[in-house]
């Protein structure tokens, strides 16, 4: 199965583990202008949510006038009303039909509307229709193609009573395909369109094996990684009334779907499509995004007809998620960070620094701010200067020689970034900061190492972690593991064979009596 897609470059091996999934968002901006050379701030808020309280984690990016902080992707130029437009569909429907942007026929109903009503106004439609809940996000309570009474009041049943959204929209359903568009600035920069799980056949494997060779694929992709196809009884119920089954093999190219859903959670897959997409769909987008006001930046969520390339827009997310831009499963990914930044900040285009050699941690910013550890976490902005990176290698005798500490310390006095890893024979340090720093590290390492050291300055591709990191070589870690364990063990043997455990024994044996006594009650 080959990758069809295009991703960001400068985003190759720069993004942490601990950034995956939806913190993507967070830290994919907050890193474009770090490197641009802005100083950015992690810190706790605390809100009101249901009655209760809720630690989030926000962030802010500052240059030399300006400061801007940011809700996950959403900037702080999006006002409270914008945000307030946004959460209720059916106001974000009035402010769009007002505007003149093409929104599906339908209406709105509150909790003191039955389910009759809903179904009255139903049985006066000529066509299929979505139900969905007024104030939610995310696709949840959506039930889509309505066609009849009863499949209208088992999805009323499901949304009003086991979901608990009383305010609903029925509107029409619209054929067509599902797309999310985002518009900054009067401008679209990224469309990807939504689509099921699904295979496609190499006239060999089966749909199970193709599923699991997708899900390999899956787990190599930042924002998918924790999303992978299950298979489970809906997958095997949607395919049976397809007339397949997990062990059908797809012909050559064959494209087989195997959920309805387009939900990313369940397998589903975006695609971008900024390049396909008719002109008119990103007018309507950008004209959505105007008809609200105070809404410089928003994804427009919105079907686009098959027939006539109408796009009709459903939802404006004014917090949307942006890595499926980054990581779609086929297609060229969107730079929607740095259309964001160039936004923000656009000072910094300018200047046109970005060091894209250097990324900053974040295993150890998000667990101290969550826990409530500290307040806030603030990475200074990078000195806008060209760096350049190196690999150096050197060879000799190190047995004797505590160089690790020293040769972190050096670094860091220099402002260098990068790390050392060695043994007794082999020493790798990588290492990335301003030419001249670089020189006089060298410098220094030629002086502190006797001649018979071999050096060798190769090049070295892949951005570093800022800070200077000495790793820890697995086999010393795991003999000093071993060592501590077997320390423990002759303490613990020097202390069962001295007089006193023996002499204490029966005081021990009595007091285990009362132990199990106590349990026993």
């Amino acid at each position: 199965m080959e990758n069809n897609y295009e991703w960001l470059p400068h985003l190759d091996n720069s993004i942490p583990i601990s950034a995956y999934g939806y913190k993507l968002c967070i830290y994919t901006i907050a890193l474009e202008g770090w490197r641009r050379g802005l100083k950015v701030k992690f810190f706790n808020v605390y809100r009101k949510e249901k009655g209760q309280t809720k630690l989030t984690v926000r962030f802010s990016l500052t240059s030399k006038n300006t400061e801007h902080t940011f809700a996950v992707s959403r900037g702080d130029l999006v006002n409270k009303q914008a945000i307030s437009v946004c959460v209720d569909k059916d106001l974000t429907k009035k402010y769009l039909s007002k505007a003149g942007v093409d929104v599906p026929l339908g209406k709105s109903f509150t909790h003191t509307d039955s389910d009759e009503v809903i179904i009255k106004y139903f049985e006066s439609l000529n066509f299929p229709v979505v139900l969905k809940p007024t104030d939610a996000g995310g696709g949840k309570g959506v039930i889509t193609n309505i066609n009849s009474v009863e499949d209208l009041k088992q999805a009323l049943l499901h949304v009003r009573t086991d979901l608990n959204y009383k305010n609903v929209i029925l509107e029409r359903y619209i054929v067509g395909e599902d797309h999310r568009v985002y518009v900054i600035g009067n401008r679209v920069i990224g469309v990807y369109k939504r689509i099921p799980a699904n295979v496609i056949g190499d006239g060999k494997r089966t749909i199970s094996e193709l599923i699991d060779a997708k899900n390999n694929l899956r787990k190599k992709n930042p924002y998918l990684a924790g999303r992978l196809i299950k298979k489970d009884k809906e997958m095997e119920n949607f395919m049976n009334l397809k007339g397949l089954s997990l062990e059908d093999i797809p012909k050559v190219n064959e494209r087989v779907f195997v959920r309805e859903k387009g939900s990313l959670s369940a397998g589903g897959e975006p695609i971008d499509v900024t390049d396909q997409i008719p002109q008119k769909a990103k007018d309507t987008a950008i004209a959505a995004a105007k008809a609200i006001p105070n809404l410089p930046q928003c994804a427009v969520d919105m079907i686009i007809e098959k027939d006539t390339g109408i796009g009709f827009v459903n939802e404006v997310n004014s917090k949307p998620q942006i890595s499926n831009h980054l990581y779609p499963v086929e297609g060229k990914a969107r730079d929607i960070p740095k259309a964001i930044i160039d936004y923000y900040f656009p000072e910094t285009i300018e200047e046109g620094f970005r060091n894209d050699l250097i990324y900053f941690d974040f295993d150890s910013i998000l667990p101290p701010l969550r826990n409530g550890q500290v307040q806030e976490i603030t990475y200074p902005s990078l000195e806008k200067e060209d760096f350049i990176i190196k690999k150096i290698e050197m060879t000799g005798s190190f047995k004797k020689i505590k160089y690790k500490k020293m040769l972190k310390k050096q670094a860091l006095n220099l402002k260098l970034h990068g790390f050392i890893k060695g043994n007794a024979n082999n020493i790798t340090i990588v290492i990335s900061g301003k030419k001249d720093n670089i020189k006089k590290f060298i410098a220094e390492l030629r002086k502190y190492f006797s001649s018979d050291v071999t050096f060798k300055e190769l090049e070295w591709r892949k951005p570093v972690k800022a800070g200077f990191e000495v790793v820890q070589d697995k086999v010393v870690s795991a003999k000093k593991n071993n060592k501590e364990i077997e320390d423990i063990k002759r303490k613990y043997e020097l202390i069962e064979n001295s007089t006193f455990w023996k002499i204490t024994k029966p005081v021990r044996v009595i007091a285990d009596s009362f132990k199990s006594s106590g349990k026993k009650k």
